[in-house]
């Protein structure tokens, strides 16, 4: 009997310690869940927070292109120069290229060509303004290209950038282009101010005629504008017009003359403008380049903007006949229409014939009686 009681409380004892221990692992379980649960959530968060951490790593970059160019301005090509730039930040903290210092970023480049300067990254939205311009000093026959260009770099929310290039007075440049020169060169034709012939016709002509005019150097030597032969530039205009005689560059320093007249060519009725104009061109080197000053005078030394000539016409006026016309020695240059020894003699002879003419016909007349 207490055998039977005793295996029948070891039973239960040991069915109760196996519930206790049902209990404890089910727990363990439920702990390792959420252990598990939490473990996830966590990676999960850390994913995303090292996602959004790359996603802030990659920066907006601009990346700056610059043009070098040698122009020849003599028969010798020059060698491969190296030159050196500058690109100076002109907003605080703004970003700056690898290799910069306190002074900016340096960069050569050497002979004519074009590089990708090192790349700015910004991290930050805002507006960032950079100058950039030439270091050299102007010797040895080169002369270097002065302009400094402004770099607006703008950098939105998603740091996506853009920018802009601007040149003197917030003029916008479509690149970076720097143009050295070795040597001198010529000025150019295009720069030269093309001054207009004006012809006036004072009077009615009952029809349009052809005037000409000529440009002619005071040396032989002198450019010329194309279409010029024998050393002159000729102009044709027809009526009352204008027109030009066209333009030249210079090649060399100086100081240049050349006379605009108008040509006589001997129209019936017609009294011509005998004015003279006279061009003076300095030509001088600025910054590598022949540059030209140009001034106009008349003959009474008034400066004028354009070559004015007025022609007279009056309908029978013997004035002007052609040069070898019989009645020009009877002609002055006075504007009287006639020379006072001439209309004496002419005025002698018909006086002479009338007395002829009056003897003859009263002898006529007593012989009738």
């Amino acid at each position: 009997m207490k055998n039977h009681l005793l295996s029948k409380t070891v039973k239960v004892t040991a069915k109760k310690q196996k519930k206790k221990e049902n209990g404890i692992s089910h727990g363990k379980s439920l702990l390792l869940v959420f252990l598990t649960l939490v473990f996830m959530v966590s990676m999960l968060q850390g994913n995303m927070l090292f996602v959004k951490t790359a996603q802030a790593a990659v920066p907006g970059q601009v990346v700056l292109t610059v043009k070098q160019v040698f122009s020849i301005g003599s028969l010798y090509a020059p060698p491969n120069k190296t030159v050196a730039y500058r690109l100076v930040p002109k907003t605080v903290s703004a970003p700056m290229p690898d290799g910069s210092d306190s002074r900016g970023y340096t960069f050569t480049m050497t002979g004519t060509e074009e590089v990708n300067i090192k790349p700015i990254n910004f991290y930050q939205t805002g507006n960032y303004t950079y100058e950039l311009s030439c270091l050299m000093e102007s010797k040895n026959g080169y002369t270097y290209d002065r302009q400094v260009y402004n770099i607006e770099v703008y950098v939105l929310k998603d740091l996506k950038t853009y920018s802009v290039v601007y040149i003197n007075d917030g003029v916008k440049a479509s690149e970076i282009h720097f143009e050295h020169i070795y040597g001198t060169l010529p000025s150019r034709a295009s720069d030269m101010h093309d001054v207009n012939v004006v012809k006036t016709i004072s009077g009615n002509p009952d029809k349009k005629e052809i005037f000409s005019f000529q440009l002619t150097p005071e040396k032989p030597e002198n450019p010329m504008p194309a279409g010029s032969k024998n050393g002159i530039k000729s102009l044709r205009i027809t009526g009352a017009g204008k027109g030009k005689f066209g333009t030249w560059g210079y090649d060399r320093e100086g100081v240049y003359h050349y006379k605009v007249s108008e040509v006589n060519t001997g129209i019936y009725g017609y009294t011509y403008d005998t004015t003279v104009y006279t061009i003076t061109d300095e030509v001088k080197n600025i910054n590598g380049r022949l540059k030209v000053t140009r001034d106009i005078q008349s003959e009474t030394d008034k400066h004028v903007m354009s070559f004015s000539f007025v022609n007279i016409y009056q309908y029978g006026n013997p004035h002007n006949l052609p040069p070898n016309h019989p009645l020009n020695r009877f002609l002055p240059k006075t504007g009287d229409w006639g020379k006072p020894e001439f209309w004496i003699t002419l005025m002698a002879i018909n006086i002479v014939f009338l007395l002829i003419v009056l003897l003859w016909v009263k002898k006529k007349n007593k012989k009738k009686k």
